[in-house]
């Protein structure tokens, strides 16, 4: 109803059952109240306020107001979204200003052509991002948010390829189960298998029965209990120079793979935000039904396995 006749029929501070819906986002019954309010500033202006009123949560703790109030309010949040852009910016510098270092040990990943260095995971550029895909040997389930993550690539790789980078996921999985696995999600970028080499160790994404026995290992750059996770997820960037020597430059773990989660950028302007409502109150909440029936290696029963 528009507000000039809701006005005609109600009064001007009157109030009126508005509607009474089925919510399909939420599934539960919504009665809204909404009242109509005229103010008067002090500086003389007008200002109209229509304020919302019902048991969805979403809209009880939004004010409706006018035109000219709501572009008001989206000015000053724009100053504030052109600060934290260049603080943005900043931060961003100063994360490729960290110092390097180099890598002395080799390590050789298997492919479907053969066994590579991590130099030949360059392919002739000089910027090479890893994915450490959390997957190990025999692992029946898929992690969703690695599952997420990559589900961002293909479309891009023109773009890395274009701009200097290979991209490359690196799992600890045997390559035939990996590649099993990649031909199943249609996946195009390359996925190579760290098996044969310490590398998954080295980076702190893998954990050694002793440290799971210990309940002592290293990740995200500070000492944790891995409890019974073999395998976890980041992503690590390389630089190779003309004379061939590879030199890290940047890892992240954790929520910091969020930055390579584009899907939040439109998530997080939502209405309903992420809802990341539990049971973990994180990405698995509501990225699990990608992966949730996936069964990639299942346990035989023992009479079968014989």
């Amino acid at each position: 109803m528009a507000k000039a006749e809701w006005r005609r029929r109600n009064g001007e501070g009157g109030m009126a059952k508005a509607a009474s819906y089925q919510s399909d986002a939420s599934r539960f019954v919504v009665v809204t109240l909404i009242s109509y309010k005229k103010e008067v500033s002090q500086s003389g202006a007008k200002k109209e306020n229509w304020t919302v009123k019902n048991n969805n949560p979403i809209l009880s703790r939004h004010r409706v107001v006018s035109n000219e109030e709501w572009l008001e309010a989206r000015r000053a949040l724009l100053r504030e979204e052109k600060e934290a852009m260049k603080r943005h910016d900043e931060f961003t510098k100063r994360q490729r200003d960290l110092p390097w270092r180099k890598v002395e040990k080799s390590y050789i990943f298997a492919t479907t052509a053969g066994d590579v260095s991590l130099c030949d995971l360059f392919e002739g550029r000089t910027q090479l991002f890893i994915k450490h895909f959390m997957m190990g040997p025999d692992q029946d389930w898929q992690c969703p948010g690695c599952t997420l993550e990559v589900s961002h690539v293909d479309g891009l790789l023109d773009y890395f390829e274009h701009h200097d980078m290979s991209y490359v996921a690196v799992g600890r999985a045997p390559i035939a189960q990996i590649e099993a696995v990649r031909r199943k999600m249609g996946w195009k970028f390359k996925w190579v298998s760290s098996s044969n080499s310490d590398f998954n160790y080295d980076f702190h994404v893998s954990f050694r029965p002793a440290e799971l026995a210990n309940h002592r290992a290293i990740y995200n750059f500070r000492e944790f209990d891995p409890k019974e996770s073999e395998d976890l997820s980041g992503n690590s960037i390389f630089y190779k120079d003309k004379r061939g020597q590879v030199f890290h430059t940047y890892s992240t773990f954790g929520r910091g793979g969020e930055q390579f989660l584009g899907i939040y950028g439109f998530f997080d302007l939502l209405p309903r935000g992420r809802e990341e409502n539990g049971p973990t109150h994180a990405l698995p909440d509501w990225a699990s039904f990608k992966t949730k029936h996936i069964h990639n290696y299942p346990k035989l029963p023992l009479s079968e396995s014989l």
